[in-house]
């Protein structure tokens, strides 16, 4: 988890000090890594020195949009409480819901964006290969599992080393089964965002977040996003509609940026029908590993 933007870390732990069941864990505030519409996501440490994540909802925080924090918090909570151990080893530690307090505790998470760890790497074709296959395999457990992760951004997957891991999991759920309102419209599938509009549901499934992982990875390597909106700063029922109609038009930038054998396999994820797209995140390893024999 890489520090994205900080504010004055009194106000935030001054609220802290009224979590008495938040307090009875220990967890010492080191920094205040964001802190916006009434969510903080801290860095910290417990007793035993393990190193975790605090995020917390004040109680002014208001629902934004499609968005409620509180939500959000107690249905990440949950979704770790039940699958942390299987899809997010070693994620969850405590939360603060049964005392009626707004506050999950993880293991914090080294390593950095992927669309930075991208600027600063060496490039070369076998690390590159090894990261976007470690990312690749994190999300395929996902889906093996019957989950989708439901808001994959270059964010969501922290590079450390060689090895990549999978965070935020607020909008994780079973295909079909949930209410999705959307994410980060940037590296939205074409057919969720063509069913945001018209307010359909089943909206994300495996095949809408290859789509997503490529468009990341697109974004990792070229810096631009995948589709390449009249205005940039339309209201996002506009770029939800150019997305749905368009796809992927930017075809051209990764020409000369990625080697031909992971360009490629890239591309095929970002193809507009999900039909014509590689037909899972599984398909999309073996692929990635055929490219080094």
């Amino acid at each position: 988890m890489a520090s994205i933007e900080r504010t004055t870390p009194s106000r935030v732990e001054a609220y802290l000090e009224h979590l008495p069941g938040l307090r009875a864990t220990g967890f010492q505030t080191h920094q205040v890594v964001t802190d916006r519409r009434g969510v903080a996501l801290l860095r910290g440490r417990l007793p035993d020195r393990t190193e975790a994540a605090l995020k917390v909802v004040s109680p002014e925080a208001q629902p934004s949009g499609p968005y409620d924090p509180m939500e959000m918090l107690q249905r990440e909570t949950k979704w770790l409480c039940k699958y942390g151990s299987e899809l997010a080893q070693g994620s969850y530690i405590s939360d603060g819901l049964a005392r009626g307090e707004h506050w999950l505790l993880m293991a914090w998470q080294r390593g950095e964006p992927i669309d930075r760890w991208h600027r600063t790497s060496s490039g070369s074709v076998d690390g590159l290969r090894k990261v976007y296959l470690a990312a690749a395999k994190s999300i395929a457990r996902l889906h093996s599992a019957g989950q989708v992760h439901g808001d994959l951004q270059p964010s969501h997957l922290l590079v450390d080393g060689g090895n990549v891991g999978l965070i935020d999991f607020a909008l994780s759920h079973a295909p079909g089964a949930f209410n999705y309102r959307g994410a980060l419209v940037h590296f939205m599938a074409p057919e969720t965002a063509g069913m945001l509009l018209q307010r359909v549901n089943l909206v994300v499934n495996p095949l809408s977040e290859v789509y997503s992982f490529g468009a990341v990875l697109f974004f990792a390597a070229t810096g631009k996003i995948p589709t390449a909106y009249g205005n940039p700063k339309a209201p996002i029922q506009d770029k939800l509609s150019a997305i749905a109609e368009l796809g992927f038009t930017r075809t051209d930038l990764l020409t000369g940026t990625l080697p031909v054998e992971l360009s490629e396999v890239i591309l095929d994820c970002l193809q507009k029908r999900p039909g014509d797209r590689i037909a899972s995140l599984d398909e999309f390893t073996e692929r990635l590993s055929g490219c080094a024999q």
